[in-house]
């Protein structure tokens, strides 16, 4: 699921990804003092008039569904993270925003920041808040991490607070409700109605339910921001609840069955992530540092792309698997595909890969499986380099190419 900045970004910009995926810059800075009163919620927050898009029925994968939705509340804190002139992720209502905004500094484009949201309120929750509400509860949620010190929670907590405060002085309800809404609600209802249609949504959750082993699922609620225009995706983890969410744009354009087969490819990959053992993920660290190609492309992975995770590459070779598996691309542009993914610095995501196409189905023991393969020499530190170009010829020479200059000695 991984984080910071461009390098985070690029680690969602996946080469399959064609239409729902993206960049932006991270803007946060300290600025003038908070405005002198935040406002107050209401006892029981007043819902958003938003209508309901056409939900899809449910699969027979413990009633798992896949249904997008609008979210005042999401949408509104995307405007705070990415507004900016030189920000070209953001789409205004008629440069509306941007000029209210244009004394208030980004808070900065990090999905932690709807993490911490998530750790206090549940997707129900937040789908009813007002603008209001939303302003007075969001910025006691934030809090440090691994990415978000103590220098940017000051500032990113100041630009949100005082974004919220601009962003009720100008009436943004109305205006998100007046001219984002529309598009959003019918972009939603298309997407509903298409994916209710597509066998490949129930097959691609079994395919997921069958490497964790079978677990329940929940839902899959899918927001569409109106305000992010990037190809972007944020996965949205609730520790109170099952389902597993998502944040990505209001698509350019009519929704038609090639931005199902995208979404379904985004869905596959971030669906897949926190399956791998402890065991396994040691595996991946011992080659990563006893192999001196994997030393330079786990250097590129984790610095250039900031996606710090053991199990990353064995989830790009899983979600790619599952597309080809699943009639989403074929074969040949899953090798490319793989072989490209993050400049070309996924060098185990390849092996894993060939290996799946070879074995021909989702192995029953997904962990196992995969183990299997460092303990039988398919990946084998040293003989890297010479695996990857066997499957896809010039490998090695494309990433000494274009990350050789970049990487310390």
């Amino acid at each position: 699921m991984f984080k910071k900045l461009f390098p985070k970004l690029c680690r969602l910009l996946l080469t399959f990804i064609i239409v729902l995926s993206g960049c932006a810059g991270n803007n946060a800075s300290n600025s003038s003092p908070a405005p002198t009163e935040t406002p107050t919620p209401t006892d029981t927050p007043a819902p958003t008039e938003t209508p309901a898009p056409t939900e899809p029925p449910a699969s027979d994968n413990d009633n798992a569904t896949i249904v997008f939705k609008p979210c005042l509340a999401f949408d509104a804190i995307m405007a705070l993270e990415i507004h900016g002139s030189a920000n070209t992720a953001f789409r205004d209502v008629d440069g509306k925003i941007q000029e209210a905004l244009k004394d208030i500094p980004a808070a900065g484009y990090d999905d932690s920041y709807f993490d911490f949201f998530l750790e206090k309120y549940s997707y129900e929750e937040i789908e009813k808040m007002d603008l209001g509400t939303v302003a007075k509860v969001f910025p006691d949620c934030l809090h440090t991490d691994e990415v978000i010190d103590a220098d940017t929670l000051a500032s990113s907590k100041d630009a949100f607070i005082k974004g919220f405060q601009v962003l009720i002085d100008m009436d943004f309800t109305s205006l998100w409700e007046e001219n984002c809404l529309p598009l959003l609600t019918k972009q939603c209802e298309d997407y509903n109605t298409l994916l209710a249609a597509d066998p490949a949504a129930a097959n691609i959750i079994a395919d997921i339910r069958k490497i964790k082993n079978g677990i329940n699922l929940g839902g899959s609620n899918v927001y569409l921001s109106y305000f992010l225009q990037a190809n972007s995706a944020f996965h949205l983890a609730c520790p109170l609840s099952p389902d597993n969410c998502f944040l990505t744009r209001l698509s350019n354009g009519s929704i038609g069955p090639s931005n199902i087969a995208s979404f379904l490819q985004l869905f596959a990959h971030e669906m897949t992530h926190d399956f791998s053992t402890d065991g396994l993920q040691e595996l991946y660290k011992n080659a990563c540092e006893t192999d001196e190609f994997l030393k330079k492309t786990k250097y590129v992975l984790f610095e250039k792309y900031n996606s710090e995770s053991y199990e990353e590459e064995f989830v790009v070779a899983l979600a790619h698997y599952i597309s080809v598996k699943e009639g989403l691309i074929t074969e040949d542009a899953g090798y490319d595909a793989v072989a490209y993914t993050y400049g070309g610095c996924e060098p185990i995501a390849l092996i894993v890969f060939d290996a799946l196409i070879k074995y021909g189905d989702i192995p029953d023991d997904t962990n196992a499986w995969l183990s299997g393969l460092f303990e039988n020499g398919t990946i084998k530190a040293g003989e890297i380099e010479s695996k990857v170009d066997s499957i896809s010829d010039g490998f090695v020479q494309r990433f000494n190419d274009q990350w050789g200059s970049e990487i310390p000695e």
